[in-house]
């Protein structure tokens, strides 16, 4: 599954100051509440949820190396003339051809690809 949570990240850092400071809860109530949060939606898509060493969790670098092994894989090569970033690029508009399965089918959107 390739998904961004930083929508969730959002959410808790808008609101998590005013929470803490009503005592609604604790810091780590939110820790936990949101570890369990992200564990429910990885199970209901069979992943697995992991945590990562904070350094690797700087600009989604862990994501972005992974996703460049797992193209990597698959046969996708970019030679280094021809890379390049864009820094708003957006992960879930990638073409992950690992998703792909035998019959050529999207697992997540079932739609057939040529």
């Amino acid at each position: 599954m390739d998904v961004s949570l930083s929508g969730i990240l959002s959410y808790i850092e808008t609101t998590a100051e005013e929470k803490l400071k009503h005592n609604e809860c604790t810091p780590a109530d939110l820790c936990y509440s949101l570890q369990e949060m992200m564990r429910t939606i990885c199970s209901g898509r069979d992943g697995k949820l992991f945590a990562t060493d904070d350094r690797c969790c700087i600009d989604n670098g862990t994501m972005i190396a992974y996703a460049g092994l797992l193209g990597f894989v698959k046969g996708i090569e970019t030679p280094i003339q021809e890379s390049t970033f864009t820094q708003w690029f957006r992960t879930d508009e990638v073409h992950a051809v690992w998703l792909v399965n035998e019959d050529s089918v999207l697992r997540d959107k079932n739609v057939a690809i040529n």
